[in-house]
């Protein structure tokens, strides 16, 4: 059975203006998604992953270029449609996993299934699936400070599934946190794409945490370059 294309991302460019200098971060940059697949995107610091990850997300906006997803042009969406579109397609996992330090786990995991006007009983119930899922069901009620920076990334995780969305960004999932702390979470995100069949995209600047991707990509000058 072939592969089913998820989102395609074509000839997309991005310069940031420093003064009188044009830095030209992504040039003319292709990249299509597969439904199910776990993909690497790899780099050195400064090379333009998040930026790229960001595009890729609807966070960030193109100079030029064309995204589709799910066979939608949806850079032509207006504001409103791109929000409702990123609260429940995509899934967004950060660096710094930004919880909100007043609500507790579960109402952290909870918030964009509110946002998505689902019913909050429904919403409420799914959240404590999730984080039971990802080993914390005994951390529904403890606030983000009260949470190690592992526990923490494995919050935003459940919060990034909350709406069941098809493609989950990652970015730099484990660059706050040690070694040990990064391998249970890499491992978890192996065990979510395995068992959950969901559509990984991970950016990250450590390629030893690669070794369970179907593919990997190195951004280089701009462009991608395909690695495996």
């Amino acid at each position: 059975m072939g592969k089913t294309s998820l989102l395609r991302a074509s000839n997309i460019s991005k310069s940031f203006s420093t003064g009188d200098t044009v830095i030209k971060v992504l040039e003319k940059l292709d990249i299509e998604i597969f439904r199910e697949e776990k993909l690497f995107i790899i780099g050195a610091s400064g090379a333009g992953k998040s930026t790229l990850l960001h595009i890729l997300g609807t966070l960030e906006r193109p100079d030029e270029g064309s995204l589709v997803l799910n066979e939608e042009d949806i850079l032509s969406a207006n504001a409103t449609k791109l929000a409702r579109i990123r609260n429940r397609q995509i899934g967004f996992v950060f660096q710094f996993h930004h919880l909100l330090d007043e609500f507790n786990a579960l109402e952290n995991v909870c918030l964009p299934g509110f946002v998505y006007n689902r019913d909050w009983k429904s919403v409420r119930e799914k959240g404590i699936q999730l984080l039971d899922y990802v080993g914390l069901k005994d951390r529904l009620n403890h606030k983000p400070n009260q949470l190690s920076g592992g526990e923490q990334q494995r919050v935003a995780i459940a919060r990034a599934l909350i709406n069941d969305p098809d493609l989950v960004f990652m970015d730099e999932p484990t660059g706050d946190l040690d070694e040990k702390n990064s391998l249970i979470l890499m491992e978890f995100v192996q065990k979510l794409a395995s068992e959950k069949k969901q559509t990984v995209v991970i950016v990250t600047h450590n390629i030893a945490l690669c070794s369970f991707a179907d593919r990997i990509f190195e951004l280089k000058q701009g462009s991608l370059h395909a690695i495996k």
